[in-house]
């Protein structure tokens, strides 16, 4: 049986490293919640947590690791040396910040799989941008969030988990890694404040949130697919749901308005980071 298990991680070894792709891209496109927060969304929120409690109250006992690892792993867990690799990864961060020749892993549908507590490094440190190698397959046994209900960790640790994890959510909003649809019309008013009613987009995304950049003439409809289903083109990561998105908003308004969608979190972010900026530099009088 160990050889077979042997044999079968050097497979996956290979086929990782064979079949990937690889691309710049948001946080959020890894940790934005899409239906429900996922098993990997609220882990990588536990190793943040982690950080924060290292970097500004000198705690070194991990205690979120070291919680859910022996939850996971039992007396197999080696909480000494998990320790240890945290604060030296943390070291390196402070001393060296973030190489670019380090790529987290995600599978094919763009869900963590080596690199968390790397994230929960980029989310403290505000580094809203991270290299991915996809692989092209899917986690196994990826279990739903109810995981850590169903092991028995208590209620309290799990609040402050999920309030955590919401205020991540938050300051993606507010730093603009969502999607993003900016709506180019002359009279702000024939947007609506909500999409919710627009059933067809129930059925793809969230909303997030909506604003009126009256001086530059847009509207900014942030979102989150529930489905993305991420691809990786020519080094770029898109979504081919948000070509969806697109049509059902461009039938919505008409053609007489124009509307750009981003096909990432990154592009996004990019989009929201241009309008913004823009109306800023006309404020400030520069270009």
């Amino acid at each position: 049986m160990k050889i077979i298990k042997k044999v079968y991680a050097s497979y996956i070894k290979w086929h990782d490293r064979r079949f990937c792709d690889y691309c710049l891209c948001s946080i959020g496109d890894i940790i934005l919640q899409r239906d429900v927060p996922s098993n990997n969304q609220l882990l990588l929120t536990s190793r943040l947590m982690d950080v924060e409690s290292y970097l500004e109250d000198g705690d070194s006992t991990f205690n979120n690791q070291n919680k859910i690892s022996y939850k996971a792993y039992g007396g197999a867990h080696k909480e000494a040396l998990g320790n240890r690799h945290f604060m030296d990864l943390i070291s390196s961060y402070q001393t060296n910040g973030y190489r670019d020749d380090s790529f987290i892993t995600c599978d094919n549908t763009f869900s963590l799989m080596d690199g968390n507590h790397r994230m929960g490094i980029h989310l403290y440190k505000g580094i809203d941008t991270v290299n991915v190698r996809m692989v092209h397959r899917k986690v196994q046994f990826e279990y739903g969030a109810d995981w850590y209900y169903k092991v028995g960790l208590e209620s309290e640790f799990m609040d402050a988990l999920y309030h955590r994890y919401y205020c991540v959510q938050k300051w993606l909003i507010e730093t603009g890694n969502t999607f993003c649809a900016i709506i180019h019309a002359q009279n702000p008013n024939s947007v609506p404040k909500d999409m919710s009613p627009v059933s067809d987009l129930q059925k793809l995304t969230t909303p997030l949130h909506i604003s009126t950049l009256e001086d530059a003439g847009v509207t900014v409809f942030q979102f989150s697919l529930i489905a993305p289903g991420y691809k990786v083109e020519k080094g770029q990561l898109i979504s081919s749901r948000a070509e969806e998105v697109y049509k059902i908003m461009n039938k919505r308004f008409g053609n007489s308005i124009r509307i750009e969608v981003s096909k990432s979190c990154y592009e996004g972010k990019k989009l929201w980071d241009y309008y913004h900026s823009s109306l800023k530099n006309e404020k400030d009088g520069t270009t």
